[in-house]
């Protein structure tokens, strides 16, 4: 202790000697309680001239309630309890001076008095200070501290403020309070100032990071202090105002606000502003008047939070004669500041009361244990003061029952048992209906004069409850209000509030706690073109959220009690991971989930959870499933593909943990095939995206196109959602007119562009389309031009439509910050806006504000032919890793798991897995011996006029072949021949298939014409033989168009950084670049 004063000393930081730096009454007490109080507000450079008339109400409430406790002989005797107070002015290096002079000053010798327990002083800077101090003492010495206005949550860290606790609700509530506030009023745009000391910064910090929680932006977030209020508030004040931003949050003295409303008031820009009071305000309205002590007509409608109020109605009157009292020594009186006398009563008087009688329960419990009466006997007085620390967590005091003479004072408020919590906070255990905080609105003025505090909210076992019909808000001219309704604290209207809008919105996840994950990849946004390692923040609007929210309701399901697909009753988390189609971004954050480096929500980082993920969900398309696989075989999870038909992820020496719902390509090419020769056609053209699901159904079309007698012309298209990259395809389609079939293997993201791109200027029946499955039965293929498109068929891989998940999409939180992406995703689908949203510019606008979305509608319109099958995905993969949920040794870290073996896995799932995939009541096997789906196909057919633009003509499955009902198709069969003639196109296709005359035809030609043939193929025959004998010694360099090696070889000769794969975009299968040469998973 001596090292301290010393220390103190030199720094200049000791109490001087001039008068009233402390109080002590009375002056013959037996025991005393010491005390902090700023008395005056903190100066520049030091304690200011300006009184703080609430400290100095606060003070002379503890001595009142001391005189109470005096005069009602609370000791025995002639003993008295007193108070011992110091002035700090805030200050906390001067808190803890006069704490390190008060603990010199009792020497407890038998007649000297008692200093058993501190009063805290108010500021949580202060508090902290004081509890320091007395925290590095013996156990002997170290005085129990009881706060009745320091609120700071990092208080009740007893490894640092070992003697302390509070009589007074902490910040963490207050926050809670202003966090709700905000919610029940749909506040989400607002800006927060807070002073920048422990009381300030620590509840300004726990807000902030709420508020990101729950999805409200605070774009302007500054700092304060005594000092710079001016270099502080002004650039505040001008960022709040040119950011648009109607509300606040003050956060600080309530000394200090009185000049931020003067800037708020005075700006050119002003504008109406809606502002949140902290409870230093003290519910006192003298903070809110100008110097003409009539009110900032800005602070009409302030709502304050605040600690519930108890007005004290005996010490009001006794406060409105204290000039009156005869004390020998009091800081009114060394003001002389009679204004000090109109203050309304500090909400901290009757904490401060609370505080006083609380401790002086506690002292005179210890007396009757350790001298068996209520007086001070040795035992007492050397008592170790870390006694009375441990027995005031067992405290239960009954305030009217131990002082009756209260029960006047507190009327119905104070017959509860106080107690205190493990963490040293309050509890008022006794009466769980009693307001643990309160919100008042500053209101009902007389003009700008005679306004009040009304009670508009009720805080209690953690929720607000908030009467809106009490809370009046007013505009910023003084001569008007209030008005008819609250404003709208949000993003305001033909505004995007960028700043509110995360720049990495697409690196965030959709997040749901469990005890095991299931991690699916769905590409919501769209990638960066021109940079392969990013993702943009333009988000898709079909075939991404809406798989991401099915796979979150097949998870919930699975979490539900009912369920009865699992035994296994541990909760399924889910982390849905945006891969937005580039497979570099995908294999980047997988590894980034396994590392432990992701972050899934603000303070929780991947390595928390990723001992527990399942398994694999995902992706979209082939690519994407194959840029997984190559990094989650090498990790050992099972994945379960929704959408992914490529025929090249049925390798399993390349994929072996890989499963999938649908069905593989290679059977749809079939199908394809099926139904050209079915139409008796022998050529199509074929438009196929680059990358693993194009290139891989083309090879294989290629394939079967060759045994079935079939030409296949390919054009091989880059993946872009700029439709006008496409422009030229249908001049490549007219290239071959004949070959009037035309296949699309087209990327489900693409096809709308596609062919958009090639009916804008085709003329009708010119050609007719065969779509893939991921044509299927889409709406939104369809071009404006739909006659164009009549009579096209297209291959839908369909699952029936799952009931309940567009009920449950109307119901979701569209502000849930675990679920980020769902409001992007509506209001770019919808073109339109929710309450809140922070993108309010370049939307559809009706009588000039912008259109408001309508989750219901929205969520009805939403097709994915691709949800029951995310859903299915989902049910599949938990339902084949039963066993590891059910496993004790599995998931925890640095630990072995046999029944996470991925082979043993997916050998079992292969052949175990049943569901009721066709919504039957019955269970079927989900995967074939391979792991492929058994999805059959249905053929749809473009039809005009009625309900429905597709009708089903047909199916296909491998047990029974291909069922095609040509009668009922929009043209005469004769229409769709698409037929190969004998001209150059075809004969590269079928070069041994001349045509043949019909027996009928005459032959009398056929003699002469042979003679000719002979007679130019010995021609031939000799010049060949020249040709060879000239260069029988010459080595052949380039590549046989038939080696697979060479080609290999040509390719390699590109050079690296180069492509030339799109260099012949219209190729037959007998071409010399073979696309199987090229990537394949792009």
């Amino acid at each position: 202790m001596g090292k301290l004063v010393l220390i103190l000393s030199i720094l200049g930081l000791l109490r001087g000697t001039e008068s009233l730096d402390e109080i002590r009454y009375p002056e013959d007490a037996s025991v005393y309680i010491g005390g902090f109080f700023s008395v005056y507000l903190t100066g520049p450079n030091g304690c200011s001239s300006t009184v703080d008339p609430y400290s100095i109400q606060e003070f002379e409430a503890v001595r009142w309630i001391i005189d109470k406790l005096n005069n009602n002989t609370f000791l025995n005797g002639s003993d008295k309890i007193g108070i011992h107070a110091y002035k700090t002015c805030g200050i906390p290096e001067m808190a803890a001076s006069s704490a390190i002079d008060l603990s010199q000053t009792y020497s407890n010798t038998s007649q000297s008095p008692i200093l058993f327990a501190l009063l805290s002083p108010i500021k949580s800077s202060e508090a902290k200070h004081v509890s320091r101090l007395f925290s590095f003492l013996p156990e002997k010495d170290r005085l129990p501290m009881l706060s009745f206005g320091a609120t700071s949550t990092k208080l009740a860290d007893q490894s640092l403020y070992k003697n302390f606790y509070r009589i007074i609700p902490p910040d963490s509530v207050q926050v809670q309070v202003m966090l709700q506030l905000m919610l029940e009023l749909k506040w989400n745009y607002v800006g927060i100032i807070y002073e920048d000391d422990d009381y300030g910064k620590d509840a300004a910090q726990l807000l902030k990071t709420l508020t990101s929680d729950k999805g409200i932006c605070v774009p302007v977030y500054s700092s304060f202090n005594n000092t710079n209020i001016d270099e502080a508030f002004n650039p505040f004040v001008v960022d709040v105002l040119n950011r648009k931003l109607s509300g606040i949050i003050y956060i600080g003295s309530g000394n200090l606000i009185t000049k931020l409303l003067e800037l708020f008031q005075t700006s050119s820009s002003a504008r109406d502003i809606e502002i949140i009071v902290s409870e230093s305000n003290r519910l006192n309205s003298l903070y809110f008047r100008r110097i003409s002590q009539t009110y900032f007509p800005i602070s009409r409608g302030i709502l304050v939070t605040s600690a519930p109020k108890i007005e004290l109605q005996e010490f009001t009157e006794y406060w409105k004669n204290i000039k009156t009292k005869p004390f020998s020594k009091s800081w009114i009186n060394e003001t002389g500041d009679a204004g000090v006398l109109d203050s309304e009563q500090s909400v901290y008087v009757n904490y401060g009361v609370k505080a006083v009688l609380v401790l002086a329960n506690l002292f005179k419990k210890l007396a009757l244990q350790y001298c068996g009466s209520n007086t001070i006997c040795p035992l007492l007085r050397h008592l170790s003061k870390q006694t009375y620390i441990d027995k005031m967590k067992d405290l239960k005091i009954n305030l009217t029952a131990e002082f009756p003479y209260t029960s006047q004072m507190f009327p119905n408020t104070l017959a509860e048992n106080i107690t205190f919590k493990t963490n040293r906070e309050i509890n008022y255990n006794s009466e769980p209906n009693q307001p643990e905080y309160e919100v008042f609105n500053f209101q009902q003025c007389t003009g700008l004069t005679n306004c009040r505090f009304v009670k508009a909210g009720d805080y209690r076992i953690g929720k607000l409850s908030l009467n809106e019909s009490l809370i009046k808000s007013y505009p910023l001219r003084e001569s008007e209000g209030p008005n008819t309704r609250l404003p709208s604290v949000q993003c305001p209207n033909g505004t995007d509030c960028d700043k509110c809008i995360p720049s990495d919105i697409s690196d965030h996840v959709i997040f749901m706690e469990g005890e095991w994950y299931v991690v699916a990849v769905v590409p919501v946004f769209i990638p960066d073109e021109t940079n392969t390692l990013l993702c943009t923040n333009t988000i898709r609007d079909s075939f991404g959220n809406d798989i991401a929210e099915s796979i979150k309701f097949a998870i919930e399901e699975i979490n539900n009690p009912n369920n009865t697909l699992i035994s296994s009753k541990k909760k399924v988390g889910l982390i849905v991971i945006n891969g937005c189609a580039s497979e570099l971004v995908i294999k980047d954050k997988i590894l980034r989930l396994h590392k432990g480096t992701y972050e899934l929500r603000p303070g929780l980082k991947s390595s928390e959870i990723n001992h527990r993920i399942l398994g694999y969900v995902g992706g979209l398309s082939s690519s994407m499933s194959a840029a997984m696989a190559e990094v989650i075989t090498k990790l050992g999870y099972v994945q379960v593909s929704y959408a992914s038909t490529s025929p090249l992820l049925s390798d399993r020496t390349l994929y072996p943990y890989f499963l999938r719902i649908p069905t593989a390509d290679d059977q749809q090419a079939q199908v394809v095939i099926d139904i050209v020769t079915s139409l008796g056609s022998n050529v199509i053209q074929v438009i196929y995206t680059e990358g693993a699901y194009g290139v891989g159904a083309h090879a294989t079309l290629e394939k079967l196109g060759r045994d079935a007698g079939v030409c296949v012309i390919g054009h091989k298209v880059p993946v872009t959602t700029e439709y006008t990259v496409y422009n030229g395809l249908l001049a490549k389609l007219r290239e071959t007119p004949q070959a009037k079939l035309v296949v699309t293997f087209v990327r489900s993201h693409v096809i709308q562009q596609v062919i958009k791109a090639v009916t804008e200027r085709m003329t009708e029946n010119e050609f007719i389309f065969i779509g893939s499955e991921t044509w299927g039965s889409g709406e939104s293929v369809i071009p404006e031009q739909q006659r164009k498109v009549y009579g096209s068929l297209s291959i839908a891989l369909e699952l029936p439509p799952v009931t309940a998940f567009k009920s449950y999409l109307s119901k979701q939180n569209i502000n849930d910050p675990s679920d980020p992406w769902l409001r992007l995703f509506f209001e770019n689908m919808g073109s339109c806006i929710f309450p809140g949203s922070f993108q309010r510019a370049g939307k559809d606008e009706v009588f000039g504000k912008a259109k408001e979305c309508e989750l219901e509608s929205l969520a009805i319109s939403v097709f994915d032919q691709w949800v029951p099958f995310a859903v299915a995905s989902t049910n599949a993969l938990v339902k084949g890793l039963e066993n590891v949920l059910g496993s004790a040794e599995c998931g925890q870290p640095a630990t072995s798991c046999p029944e996470q073996n991925p082979i043993l896995l997916t050998e079992y799932m292969k052949k175990n897995v049943k569901l009721d995939l066709y919504d039957k009541g019955s269970q079927e096997r989900v995967f074939d011996d391979n792991g492929n789906g058994v999805v059959k196909y249905t053929i749809m057919h473009v039809t005009p006029g009625g309900e429905k633009t597709y009708e089903q003509v047909g199916s296909w499955s491998k047990s029974q072949g291909i069922i095609f009902n040509k009668d009922s198709l929009y043209y005469p069969v004769k229409d769709y021949n698409s037929v190969c003639l004998t001209d150059y196109t075809c004969n590269k296709c079928f070069p041994d298939k001349m045509e043949e005359p019909s027996p009928q035809q005459s032959t009398g030609w056929k003699i002469p014409t042979l003679a000719v043939l002979a007679c130019l193929l010995g021609i031939s025959v000799v010049i060949i033989v020249i040709q060879c004998y000239r260069h029988r010694n010459r080595q052949e360099q380039e590549p046989h168009y038939a080696d697979p090696e060479s080609m290999m070889v040509s390719n390699h000769r590109k050079g690296p950084g180069r492509d030339l794969s799109n260099q012949n975009t219209s190729d037959t299968y007998l071409t010399v670049v073979s696309d199987k040469g090229t990537d394949q998973h792009s």
